[in-house]
């Protein structure tokens, strides 16, 4: 991991920066919780830093377990 800055204004939000030299990529998470119960954003970027075309195949889903979420809001 090249880098996280977390911020605290407008909720809290998260960002993770991911380097790689070869092939020249950057990756960039950012996760956004608003004040109260929700909900929760999520970006990714990705940029190519090299000269070199990139393929990025399909993605399995994003897979969440929400199971007592209910509870957490009372």
């Amino acid at each position: 991991m090249a880098d996280t800055v977390v911020e605290e204004s407008d909720g809290q939000k998260l960002a993770l920066r991911f380097a790689c030299d070869d092939p020249a990529l950057e990756a960039v998470s950012q996760w956004h919780a608003c004040p109260g119960p929700g909900p929760v954003h999520h970006s990714l970027t990705i940029r190519n830093r090299s000269d070199q075309p990139v393929t990025i195949g399909e993605q399995p889903t994003f897979d969440l377990d929400l199971a007592g979420a209910a509870a957490m809001r009372s």
